[in-house]
């Protein structure tokens, strides 16, 4: 996704990266430390294999932290009721995206589980 590059900044901003991840273009306005670093890992990701490899991988690992994602507004939900939203949504849609996340990581998991399993 494109705003992954950002997250480097954002972990700069909190002290978790080295202050060049943060580096900016001024004429951009874009993350250029962090999209180079994130254009050496895919390279270096599809080197050995294939680009189709690389696909069915960052696939398959983001529908596990897409799923993390939306159990997380659950667990905040009901540790921290009075904590100040922009916008809540309806408890049944964080429900629904979890079960789906799930259909789709075990559904894949059961249809090809020797790739699934030697990309983590």
């Amino acid at each position: 996704t494109p705003y992954l590059a950002y997250n480097g900044r954002t972990l700069k901003n909190h002290r978790e990266l080295p202050s060049v991840f943060g580096l900016v273009s001024k004429k951009g306005k874009t993350p250029v430390t962090s999209l180079l670093f994130l254009g050496f890992t895919s390279v270096c990701c599809v080197w050995p294999s294939n680009i189709g490899d690389l696909i069915v991988y960052v696939g398959f690992l983001s529908w596990i932290f897409w799923g993390l994602c939306f159990a997380a507004v659950i667990v905040l939900r009901i540790k921290k009721p009075h904590l100040e939203r922009p916008f809540r949504v309806p408890l049944f849609i964080p429900v629904i995206a979890i079960v789906t996340s799930l259909y789709l990581i075990l559904g894949s998991i059961y249809t090809a589980p020797s790739q699934k399993l030697n990309c983590c």
